[in-house]
């Protein structure tokens, strides 16, 4: 006799297990536990009737709260910055940036980063926007024939920042440009790594630019030029970055030159300091990170001109602090009784559940990809030098879609906090540009 058992036409299929053909990798094992399904506990149906309103128009209710406190927050700085009100003029826009250069260029590591703008053409412009706070890095990068090709855009900053905040988030973007153009603003010039461990690379980009910040503003203040430093010792956006490395410098009176104040900024970035929302720090670059990720069919291009589907290595995080040495200085991420580049330290699986469910999708995309591709994974010769960067074409297609930032940062924020529920990643249709815009939520 025939089962007549009614079916339920809304049951959802079980979702496969996440992999990993790593999975001796640092922190890899840790990582992969925590995207396995069911290792967030299921939201309540409270939760879920939430998610579903939060579909509807107010969704956006919890999240203008923070975005007004923002505004408000911003607006403190008027009585010691008032030209951040007219910053959307032309000639105030010039001023404070040509400040923060004069700043800037008091030093020698400062005067590089100055020239490379000026060299390179980059366009800097403050945005007089109260819903936002610190700065974003546009650039634009795809697979073409099998290389890795990535192109800088506009570096954005707020207005509502006084000129000691000004000053310490334009060395920060400045020092992912510089990253851009020394080739190690990801990865992909020479591998191809999975979705997890290039967003643990991403974390190393931020730390780098981030300790860049705390070390030129800390030799600006030497040189007598003290209000980006001062800045950075008021703000607590990355307090345990600032602490480690004045105690570098207080321990060691050549840490400046051997690169150990700067090594203990990089890892303080690391330590769960948190931005003025107290929201991890790491959490929301997860958010940003996510948002690169390449899709299959770039992969397959890469994967054509080379690159292998192969896990970082010490040597590959290395390649960041080697920026360093083209302006006289060490590469402080390899100096000795460091850490390994590759510590679980590091790789924190500290994601939230929405972000990890993402990150899920992802990761089960690339090792799929990686199965198809015969030899994908064999190919890899190590090389410990600098990545090259390859030029973007002036008639590369300009089909890139357009991000607004403020619409960005929000998304990223949501993410992070857990307000929203970011589409899960899997298959790409084409290899279409992947826009990036590196931000910096600071104040």
């Amino acid at each position: 006799m025939a089962d007549i058992t009614p079916q339920d036409n809304n049951t959802q299929p079980p979702e496969p297990p996440v992999t990993s053909s790593t999975p001796d990798a640092p922190g890899m094992k840790a990582a992969i536990d925590t995207l396995q399904p069911g290792y967030f506990k299921p939201p309540s149906k409270v939760k879920m009737l939430m998610a579903e309103l939060m579909d509807s128009v107010i969704r956006e209710i919890p999240f203008n709260i923070p975005l007004v406190k923002l505004a408000l927050n911003n607006l403190t700085v008027v009585p010691t910055t008032p030209e951040a009100l007219v910053t959307a003029l032309p000639f105030v826009q010039n001023l404070r940036i040509n400040r923060a250069f004069g700043d800037i260029s008091s030093i020698p590591e400062g005067r590089d980063l100055v020239n490379m703008v000026q060299s390179t053409g980059a366009q800097i412009t403050i945005a007089p926007d109260l819903t936002r706070s610190g700065a974003v890095h546009k650039s634009r990068a795809e697979a073409t024939d099998g290389q890795w090709v990535t192109q800088g855009g506009p570096i954005e900053l707020t207005a509502f920042n006084t000129h000691g905040s000004l000053t310490a988030t334009l060395v920060h973007e400045l020092q992912h440009r510089k990253q851009m153009l020394g080739g190690v603003i990801d990865p992909l010039n020479s591998k191809i790594p999975s979705p997890i461990e290039s967003l643990w690379y991403d974390r190393a980009i931020e730390a780098d630019a981030e300790a860049t910040a705390i070390d030129l503003s800390y030799k600006m203040s030497k040189a007598g030029k003290p209000a980006a430093w001062d800045h950075l010792q008021r703000s607590n956006f990355s307090p345990h970055a600032v602490k480690g490395y004045k105690a570098a410098i207080e321990a060691n009176p050549n840490a400046l030159q051997d690169g150990t104040a700067k090594r203990a900024a990089f890892d303080g970035w690391f330590q769960d300091s948190k931005n003025k929302n107290e929201v991890d720090l790491s959490r929301v670059y997860n958010g940003q990170g996510l948002s690169k990720w390449i899709g299959e069919k770039q992969i397959e291009n890469l994967a054509g001109g080379g690159k292998p589907l192969a896990p970082l290595t010490h040597d590959d995080m290395a390649k960041i602090g080697a920026l360093s040495e083209k302006t006289g200085g060490v590469n402080y991420l390899s100096i000795p009784g460091g850490r390994a580049l590759t510590d679980e330290f590091y790789r924190r699986p500290n994601w939230n559940q929405w972000q990890a469910q993402q990150l899920a999708g992802m990761q089960r995309s690339y090792e799929d990809v990686k199965a198809r591709l015969p030899g994908a994974a064999s190919n890899f010769m190590q090389n410990n030098g600098p990545a090259t960067n390859p030029t973007a074409s002036p008639n590369a297609p300009s089909n890139t879609a357009q991000i607004q930032l403020a619409s960005l940062s929000q998304d990223r924020l949501k993410a992070a906090i857990g307000l929203t529920r970011p589409a899960v990643q899997t298959n790409t249709a084409a290899a279409a540009p992947v826009v990036r815009a590196s931000a910096a939520p600071r104040k």
